[in-house]
């Protein structure tokens, strides 16, 4: 009901929800405790606002510390439960974001036709750890946590591998992304066609074309 007093009085049509707390999932060691956690999250969305309303929209949180699983969460989460895609929050995970051991998750958003998130927000292993005012790690840990992971998607070949695939990047601002473009098109001009050879063209043209 908040929710939709907040839309009314905003004149927001419709909204997609995100987690706050279970974007620290991904510094979750134990995978069985990891998926029930994911599992019941996306139950507790859909019985609290999805269904509640058509103005109220989700994405479903995913185990990433078991492949199989993930995928299976994400199918469910789009079929029965009526979301909009898949969230990963890569921070604490063993992988980067683009490891091919993840890639069986965007086979199946591709599949799906959904969209799959990659959103920050613990500071753990980014290199400010040591931070111990909000404002100092907040202000760093997203654009930081999306440099390093979507590096790697676009070196692991994946939007080449999976090009219908639909990828959102959160909640960190965007003056980063052409730093990030002029960085990778110089160490692809260098070293690509040895480091990074499923790309067929420049990185920059991958962040620019979806």
């Amino acid at each position: 009901a908040s929710w939709l007093r907040l839309m009314d009085r905003t004149g927001i049509e419709q909204t997609v929800l995100y987690p706050t707390g279970g974007l620290a999932e991904g510094l979750i060691k134990d995978a069985e405790w990891a998926v029930a956690l994911c599992r019941a999250y996306n139950n507790f969305l859909y019985e609290k606002y999805i269904r509640v309303s058509p103005r109220i929209h989700a994405m479903a949180l995913l185990p990433m510390q078991d492949v199989g699983e993930a995928v299976k969460e994400l199918r469910r989460g789009v079929k029965e439960l009526k979301m909009l895609g898949g969230v990963i929050a890569p921070v604490g995970l063993p992988f980067p974001a683009g490891h091919p051991n993840y890639h069986p998750v965007y086979a199946e958003a591709e599949k799906l036709d959904c969209v799959i998130a990659i959103h920050g927000a613990p500071a753990s292993g980014l290199g400010f750890d040591f931070f111990t005012k909000l404002i100092q790690a907040r202000a760093l840990t997203h654009p930081f946590a999306q440099i390093i992971h979507l590096t790697n998607i676009i070196f692991e070949g994946v939007p080449e591998k999976y090009p219908g695939l639909r990828l959102l990047s959160l909640e960190a601002g965007a003056s980063w992304v052409p730093f990030l473009m002029d960085r990778l098109d110089l160490e692809w001009d260098k070293r690509g066609s040895r480091q990074a050879p499923l790309l067929k063209k420049r990185p920059s043209e991958y962040l620019k074309g979806g």
